[in-house]
């Protein structure tokens, strides 16, 4: 896999991360601002979204640490989700 390859694949199985989370983010604001007491201000889905990054918070923000955190973590996703696409190739179950 040359490294080009590995970077959109890794942008995707990001992409593919936040449109999850997006869509849980969807049913759990909708469930809590219409509840029998909803919040005087609604929730938003993105306040649900673990991956979502506050806009006011770039890159340059964080420090050293917390981007050799989330890219150690954004990594270990690219690599379990290889290794689970490559378990089903092979007709595996996940362990």
């Amino acid at each position: 896999m040359t490294p080009r390859q590995f970077n959109l694949l890794a942008k995707r199985l990001i992409a593919e991360r936040e449109h999850r989370e997006l869509i849980a983010g969807y049913t759990t604001a909708a469930v809590i601002n219409h509840a029998m007491s909803p919040p005087e201000e609604p929730v938003s889905a993105k306040n649900f979204m673990p991956s979502y990054q506050d806009p006011v918070m770039r890159e340059e923000d964080l420090g050293e640490e917390e981007i050799a955190r989330r890219d150690a973590f954004n990594l270990a996703v690219l690599i379990e989700a290889q290794r689970q696409r490559e378990q089903a190739a092979k007709g595996k179950p996940n362990a």
